[in-house]
């Protein structure tokens, strides 16, 4: 009997904890779809504002696109555990190469040629877009284990 109530009273609190946990996980959705749109609207104005001058105006944007799967990198990986692939130390190593690159980009438009810091930018973003490739795959694969350990334990605790 008192087996039954103690697994009563830890299904409530892992009730408990899943309907904050969901909780927190769309604050971070709303969050980080808001921060897109607002970076989304920022290249729109970009656009508006620098139709003359296209080899700025490509790596302006591309420095804003560096941005969009960096944040969505962070977004799907924040909630991996310890064994995953994509530690934390791996993101917060990743922005100061963003940023770098960046860096290098204006350097490279404004000592040798504007088309060269198009394609570190370019490169960039191509990394990026990898790098997002990977912690989304990261994501699903977690996702995957997590689902199949679930129903698992389900399946044991039927039997």
């Amino acid at each position: 009997m008192e087996e039954q109530e103690r697994q009563a009273v830890a299904a409530v609190v892992d009730g408990d904890r899943r309907t904050e946990e969901s909780r927190q996980r769309a604050y971070a959705q709303f969050f980080v779809c808001s921060l897109s749109l607002l970076l989304a609207g920022m290249m729109l104005l970009m656009l508006l504002s620098h139709g003359a001058a296209p080899l700025w105006l490509a790596s302006e944007l591309d420095a804003v696109l560096c941005l969009v799967p960096y944040l969505w990198a962070y977004h799907v990986t924040q909630n991996l555990t310890a064994g995953a692939a994509v530690p934390v130390e791996t993101l917060v190593f990743t922005l100061p190469l963003v940023f770098g690159a960046g860096f290098l980009a204006a350097l490279l438009a404004v000592a040798v040629a504007p088309v060269a810091g198009v394609l570190v930018m370019v490169a960039d973003v191509a990394c990026m877009s990898a790098f997002f490739g990977f912690c989304l795959a990261e994501h699903v694969r977690h996702n995957m284990e997590h689902a199949a350990v679930d129903s698992a334990a389900s399946a044991s605790v039927e039997i």
